[in-house]
């Protein structure tokens, strides 16, 4: 698979998400369920930063939006906020899709870096 996921630090509450060449909405709902298995096992918030600067979005994208709607580990009651980093235009377009529909609404943040996603985290 070309998503991986992993905790970012000791006390876990940052999974770091990369995306790496080319990747099939399969493999992004494979990822959520892995997400979603690591929030089970916390009971505290966790950020979630997902970095597409290495990856390429299936044109499937779009017609699969109800798959991914409903796969997202979105609702979760650990999850906290998202930061998408180095994405395209056209998943700049999807993950706003996601705020107005999937429960999102002031918790996904499209940042330039991770530097910035950690800088968000760091200041609440």
């Amino acid at each position: 698979m070309s998503i991986t996921s992993r905790w970012e630090n000791p006390e876990k509450t940052i999974i770091y998400q990369k995306f790496e060449g080319n990747w099939e909405i399969d493999d992004l709902i494979n990822g959520f369920d892995e997400i979603y298995a690591m929030l089970d096992s916390v009971s505290h918030p966790v950020n979630v930063i997902t970095d597409m600067s290495a990856g390429k979005a299936p044109m499937s994208f779009l017609s699969r939006f109800p798959d991914i709607n409903e796969a997202s580990y979105a609702n979760h009651p650990n999850t906290d906020r998202f930061f998408v980093v180095g994405t395209t235009r056209f998943v700049e377009m999807m993950a706003n899709s996601f705020t107005k529909f999937g429960g999102l609404a002031g918790r996904l943040f499209i940042v330039d870096t991770i530097d910035e996603a950690y800088d968000m985290i760091e200041s609440g």
